[in-house]
């Protein structure tokens, strides 16, 4: 990550946690540098959804997701409802509080 500004909110979701969905702040806009699939350096200048896209992507690549952002209670009720609907709720457990930017 290059750089960040602005503040968004908005419902997310992972294939993770099928038919889990909640309100996370990330930043409105992102300026990131990765490679491509040769190797070669680009840098992307991206805002609103895609940014939200690129950053909850870059979190699986630290072990960390959508999940870690909410509070205790809101993590706690997903559990629940994966308990009850009888899917698996290890990774709501693995709560990670760094954010590796």
């Amino acid at each position: 990550m290059i750089d960040e500004g602005g503040e968004q909110e908005g419902e997310e979701g992972c294939l993770s946690f099928p038919g889990i969905y909640a309100q996370v702040k990330r930043p409105q806009w992102v300026k990131i540098e990765a490679q491509d699939e040769t190797g070669a350096v680009k840098v992307y200048e991206v805002k609103d959804f895609m940014a939200r896209a690129f950053l909850h992507e870059m979190d699986h690549l630290t072990g960390k997701l959508f999940i870690d952002y909410l509070s205790n209670i809101k993590r706690n009720a997903i559990k629940k409802k994966m308990q009850k609907h009888n899917l698996p709720d290890n990774k709501v457990n693995n709560k990670n509080k760094k954010r590796h930017v």
